[in-house]
């Protein structure tokens, strides 16, 4: 899902996260194969946040990609890893 400023400054707040920024020469690559999302980097990989279903103010991280080496250079995409990790935007879907 592709975030609204508030709902990545909502992540930011809660979590400390911030995501790619949209100039980020990598992300053609990743958009071409991950769609149009707001990306996030963490010790986990490339993160997205999808809707949480029965929660319409909520989304939950996903792990798409992770890293392949130590130095957390490179990135290798997976089958979407659900998280338990979730984001109120109660609040933040004004924008």
């Amino acid at each position: 899902m592709k975030l609204t400023e508030a709902q990545a400054e909502r992540i930011k707040s809660q979590f400390g996260a911030e995501p790619l920024p949209h100039d980020e020469p990598a992300l053609d690559p990743i958009k071409d194969a991950f769609g149009e999302h707001t990306f996030y980097l963490d010790a986990n990989g490339l993160v997205i946040f999808e809707p949480v279903e029965d929660q319409p103010d909520a989304a939950r991280a996903v792990v798409v990609a992770v890293w392949t080496d130590e130095k957390k250079e490179q990135l290798a995409g997976i089958q979407p890893q659900v998280t338990q990790t979730v984001v109120d935007f109660n609040g933040a879907n004004d924008t």
